[in-house]
């Protein structure tokens, strides 16, 4: 992940990291109907078959979207996957986010980040993940209602 690199990063790791996927996966049948593609493509994701890292679920207000979401982070959990869930729409900055995160990952994922304030955060935070060296679920919930000139939303984007 060369382009997460943060310029207060002094090096940058040019061998990808073996990162241990789980192999063994309980059983798991969501509640919500018709999501059977969206639960396939998360399978694949958190169990290192897909390539693709982003799962994005969007639609109509009341069409479940959330209750997924909650599902396949508890799932991620059966898995004993790292994971974090942020309601943006309650975050006004970026600091917001990262104290999400922090409390829901502890200081010793994100040391860097929990122990910086103000425009270094964002690198910190950034520099953290790119440590990491074990699959992990963020999701960020309600994104649409941030706003549009939040620095939330230019961070997540």
């Amino acid at each position: 992940l060369r382009w997460l690199a943060s310029p207060m990063s002094k090096t940058v790791a040019t061998e990808r990291p073996t990162i241990p996927w789980p192999k063994k996966l309980p059983a798991f049948q969501p509640e919500l109907a018709n999501r059977q593609e969206e639960l396939q493509t998360f399978i694949r994701m958190v169990t290192g078959a897909s390539r693709e890292r982003l799962l994005l679920l969007e639609g109509a207000s009341g069409t479940g979207k959330t209750v997924l979401l909650g599902e396949l982070f508890d799932y991620a959990g059966q898995l004993g996957l790292s994971r974090a869930r942020v309601d943006v729409r309650g975050c006004t900055g970026l600091d917001d986010v990262v104290e999400s995160l922090v409390t829901d990952l502890g200081e010793g994922v994100l040391s860097g980040a929990s122990r910086t304030s103000g425009a270094a955060r964002s690198f910190r935070l950034l520099s953290d993940l790119q440590a990491l060296r074990t699959p992990m679920l963020l999701v960020f919930d309600s994104y649409e209602k941030a706003s549009d000139n939040s620095p939330t939303q230019t961070f997540i984007l």
